[in-house]
């Protein structure tokens, strides 16, 4: 079976910077059942579709969103989240990497910068790195708690480069979503959509 690959990243850049969720993690299925169980028990069904259409948005976001929309005041936002991470955590042996970002990862360690900058919990996507036993390949990971603002907005990854020590403009950033292109591009940074060499197969 043909496998995907990402292009190599040019010499130019002096750090690579990573989303996390749908970019080094297959986590589409687990984020989906442990959202869709904890809204449903606040009577929201959602679908799939739903959610993949809201994929870069982290699930703090979401919750509140639909809380708001639907005028539910009488349950909490952190609850929810907890809720939903606890479920999380209890799918996390599903969760595998992509190989085509993989790929990329083990090339680069040791040879420049890597960070992963990611719009989900500090304490999901610590859990996911771990998991896939890539804690070590990464010289900073950020995460929504750590930023005033998630992505669209470029916090994220402007202190994804400044732990790196590097300008904006020296980083390559890995996405799969409008959103965190949307944030990258904020940040001055050049970006790599995953989705177009996944969908076209490039090799």
């Amino acid at each position: 079976m043909n496998q995907s690959r990402l292009p190599e990243p040019g010499q130019e850049y002096r750090a690579l910077i990573f989303d996390w969720d749908g970019t080094v993690a297959n986590t589409e299925a687990v984020n989906y059942a442990a959202l869709a169980t904890v809204l449903r028990s606040v009577g929201v069904p959602i679908t799939r579709e739903w959610f993949a259409e809201r994929t870069g948005i982290s699930s703090t976001e979401l919750i509140r969103s639909v809380l708001d929309s639907r005028a539910i005041a009488d349950v909490g936002v952190s609850p929810l989240v907890e809720q939903r991470d606890r479920l999380f955590f209890e799918g996390l042996g599903e969760v595998t990497a992509f190989p085509d970002t993989l790929a990329v990862i083990e090339a680069e360690h040791g040879r420049r910068p890597l960070a992963v900058a990611s719009g989900g919990s500090g304490r999901a996507v610590r859990a996911g790195i771990d998991s896939l036993g890539l804690a070590d390949r990464f010289n900073a990971v950020v995460t929504r708690d750590e930023v005033n603002a998630g992505k669209p907005a470029p916090d994220a990854y402007l202190l994804a480069a400044e732990l790196l020590a590097v300008r904006p403009e020296d980083c390559l950033v890995y996405e799969d979503t409008e959103e965190g292109i949307a944030a990258a591009r904020a940040a001055g940074m050049d970006v790599l959509d995953v989705r177009t060499a996944r969908a076209t197969g490039q090799r």
